[in-house]
């Protein structure tokens, strides 16, 4: 087996991430195209909002939908599709194990582990990760970021924590 050595400096934190969790189960032409893709995307990934998404999505339909067992119902394949009914979403609300799955594939997730959580998904208790599956889904996400690269990225949103304390504004510059 060869390991591809990460991460790459021009690569941002979801493919890096994406990357570490699949590069033992990756054919290396796969896992090498995948990386070369993110390279030259870039910082596009983690700083636009909508390619992150997206990204996100094509791991989750990629692998996760795949493996047997975790979409018996279709939930989250029509989810996924965005066709899903009322009555999916409260399946997919009694089940807190696929919380993150419908964050992620209702638009509601942006953060860049979640690729490696998706791919993680798939491997967790998976006694034959299928090489095949994992490669397609790596080529699926190379296309995307390939077809992407000539774009310019756009900052997400800005998040912001407020901390309010007791006390007057002239109290807490003293302090």
């Amino acid at each position: 087996m060869t390991l591809y050595t990460l991460p790459s400096a021009a690569m941002s934190e979801a493919p890096q991430r994406l990357a570490a969790a699949l590069e033992a189960h990756a054919s290396t032409k796969a896992l090498a195209g995948f990386m070369a893709a993110a390279g030259r995307a870039g910082d596009l990934v983690d700083n636009s909002l909508p390619h992150l998404q997206e990204l996100v999505r094509l791991t989750i339909v990629n692998l996760v939908l795949t493996r047997p067992g975790i979409d018996d119902g279709g939930e989250l394949e029509r989810l996924a599709d965005g066709i899903a009914s009322d009555e999916d979403m409260d399946v997919l609300n009694e089940d807190e194990t696929k919380e993150i799955l419908r964050y992620v594939l209702d638009g509601d997730w942006d953060m860049p582990g979640a690729l490696a959580l998706a791919a993680n998904l798939y491997l967790q208790n998976n006694p034959a990760p299928d090489t095949e599956i994992i490669d397609a889904a790596l080529e699926e996400m190379t296309s995307f970021l390939d077809a992407q690269s000539s774009a310019a990225a756009v900052p997400g949103p800005v998040h912001e924590i407020v901390l309010l304390q007791p006390g007057t504004l002239e109290e807490r510059k003293a302090a």
